[in-house]
């Protein structure tokens, strides 16, 4: 049999191919699964109607481009409309593992994708497509496809590759018609996707979307790594075990599920890292919670937050590591160290605290780009703000050794009130619209982009700003709900952020409308306005915020 197959053809079978067979088998272990309901589920608000109608008349577009451009095969055309049209559709892909009953090979690995249809007619049509596409294909490269008539799978097409089969066509689920792709070993995907669980449970919630990652079935590929490798290679035993150690491989490895949906009135996803906490140490995972002062560190009238705990245990274990492999990490330290006066173990990785934030707000600078901050929370400020003053000093003695450039650019060190020390870039003589400032206060080290942000982020981060993040209501409102013992927060203030980016918007609104329209026929296809006005859009905004937390 000839198992040759081109990249183009193997690409003309799989392109339909967005969940495999109904036969349940206790010994499948999933390792990836993700479901979606189809775009149309993810547009849940009559707002979205215009975008809706836009991209369902997208594909129709498309085919009126062959008789446009010249020497554009319609096979071309075909084929992306397939495509679009195919992810639009609701799909399920997987990878499983069956070492029990490897039927389709591949070491009991196998990869399914699947993409639902309304009926059997639509399926086969569907089918119908493909292998002509893969048709077309193979006979302009003169190669034969060595298809067969599935036993595994009745009613799909079936071929051999190196280290397994490939099957594909329609099938009939316990849900309905679907067309499917499968790599390798697939047992029991249905009973697979039935027992992915729910992991959002409020009022009105309409979920469209799913997934697990089960790292434990990564477990027997490894085994079988590591036994080719040998005696050969002992580094990869030393993987193995260290992800391990991190909850990626094992018995009793991590598991991460996912799933998003809607209410009426806002999106919601949920992620889950199961039986994370014992490798939280092994993982660099924070444990302790943000306090109120820290939230507090920065204003009220923020409207992009990033504020979480931070290890860097990890860095000093890399380096560690590194040395054990043989490279002269406590070398190169006590080399910079002796060139420097910094220790940048001491001095800097073991001065700086657990938290760290990135934010811009109204009182940083206004709002723009340039009112933008980054922090760091320090424990050790002696030997910190010693060593950053240190570098500096060296770095201005560097640039003062070529007096043609040095005395055009420095690091000058200032202070504010309150005890409020900065080390700022300048430019002397020159019209360079750039300040870059670092602030240093009792606990935190700062960051901005000019000396204004700065010094506002700092009075903020000693109590003489405004009443802090916790105050501003939009962000209160969440935050008293789920908030509670959150190691990380993202915070956008949508109902803020959207007057900057509405402009954009209908701009692309525009573009995408006019994309879809027909040259040929004025009147055939018109999605309308399809962003809406600015104050409907507004209307019910709700901010976007993500809380990481250990339950």
């Amino acid at each position: 049999m000839n198992r040759s197959l081109t990249m183009r053809a193997a690409l003309a079978v799989a392109i339909a191919g967005l969940a495999g067979p109904g036969l349940a088998q206790e010994t499948t272990q999933p390792f990836l699964t993700f479901e979606h309901e189809g775009l149309s589920s993810m547009f849940v608000d009559s707002r979205d109607q215009g975008l809706r109608d836009a991209l369902a008349m997208l594909p129709d577009r498309i085919g009126e481009l062959p008789a446009e451009i010249d020497d554009m095969p319609p096979e071309v055309a075909g084929v992306i409309q397939l495509f679009l049209q195919t992810i639009a559709r609701p799909a399920r892909v997987a990878i499983l593992y069956d070492g029990e009953n490897p039927t389709g090979g591949f070491f009991g690995y196998g990869f399914l994708a699947s993409i639902e249809c309304d009926n059997e007619r639509e399926v086969e049509e569907l089918r119908d497509t493909i292998l002509a596409i893969a048709g077309m294909i193979a006979e302009e490269e003169g190669i034969e496809i060595p298809l067969e008539e599935s036993e595994r799978f009745p009613g799909m097409s079936e071929m051999m590759l190196p280290f397994g089969l490939l099957s594909f066509g329609p099938r009939q689920a316990d849900t309905g018609w679907r067309y499917e792709v499968v790599v390798g070993t697939v047992n029991g995907a249905d009973t697979v996707f039935a027992a992915v669980p729910s992991l959002i449970d409020v009022p009105g919630f309409t979920s469209f979307a799913n997934a697990t990652i089960d790292f434990s079935a990564m477990t027997p590929l490894a085994r079988i790594v590591t036994n080719m490798a040998g005696n050969d290679a002992p580094q990869v035993g030393e993987f193995v075990d260290g992800f391990t150690e991190m909850g990626l491989l094992g018995e009793d490895a991590l598991r991460v599920d996912y799933q998003a949906g809607a209410t009426p009135e806002m999106s919601v996803q949920r992620f889950v890292i199961r039986d994370a906490a014992r490798r939280a140490e092994a993982l660099s995972l924070p444990t302790d919670p943000l306090t109120q002062a820290e939230l507090n560190a920065i204003p009220a009238d923020a409207f992009g937050v990033t504020i979480g705990k931070a290890s860097f245990d990890s860095v000093e274990q890399m380096l560690e590591r590194m040395e054990e492999e043989g490279v002269p990490v406590s070398d190169a330290l006590e080399e910079f160290e002796d060139m420097t006066g910094v220790d940048l173990v001491e001095d800097v990785l073991r001065a700086l605290g657990g938290t760290f934030a990135f934010y811009n707000a109204e009182s940083t600078g206004g709002g723009s780009l340039l009112s933008a901050v980054a922090m760091m929370s320090v424990d050790d400020q002696e030997a910190f703000s010693g060593a950053m003053h240190k570098l500096s000093g060296l770095a201005n003695g560097a640039l003062n050794e070529d007096d043609e450039i040095g005395k055009y650019i420095r690091l000058d060190s200032w202070s504010a009130s309150a005890g409020i020390e900065l080390i700022s870039l300048r430019f002397p003589g020159l019209p360079v619209p750039l300040e870059l400032t670092f602030a240093f206060t009792e606990d935190w080290f700062i960051a901005a982009p000019t000396p204004q942000a700065a010094l506002a982020a700092a009075r903020q981060t000693m109590g003489t700003g405004d009443d802090g993040l916790t105050t501003n209501p939009r962000f209160a409102a969440m935050f008293r709900e789920h908030g509670k013992g959150a190691t990380n927060i993202a915070f956008v203030d949508t109902p803020r952020t959207i007057r900057a980016g509405y402009p954009f918007l209908t701009l692309i609104g525009s573009g995408l409308s006019n994309l879809v329209r027909s040259p040929h026929d004025h009147g055939l296809r018109d999605p309308g306005m399809i962003l809406p006005l600015y104050n409907d859009l507004v209307t019910d905004a709700v901010p976007t915020m993500k809380i990481t937390r250990w339950r």
